[in-house]
């Protein structure tokens, strides 16, 4: 039980350091929107004036995105059950 404790703590850490290097992937991702916006405008201390690429979704567009939504994953995946065809009527 030792090794299999070992390597769910090995598998751990790997996910930690991953989500680790993502986050500051989207960070670095943000402050070069930011610096763009920035040079854009011509303000060097317009910090307030610039806009996130990413904003907070209320609840409400959120469900009805993602069930009611052409593109959204429930009716993504409905259409693509639709199109397949059961293995017992080949």
């Amino acid at each position: 039980f030792e090794a299999a404790d070992a390597e769910g703590v090995s598998a751990m850490e790997q996910r930690v350091q991953q989500l680790t290097q993502a986050l500051s992937r989207v960070g670095r991702v943000l402050d070069r929107h930011r610096e763009s916006a920035l040079a854009a405008t011509g303000f060097l201390s317009a910090t307030s004036q610039i806009h996130a690429p990413i904003s907070i979704l209320p609840p409400e567009k959120v469900v009805t995105w993602l069930w009611h939504d052409p593109s959204g994953p429930v009716q993504s995946l409905l259409e693509a059950v639709g199109t397949l065809k059961c293995s017992s009527e080949t």
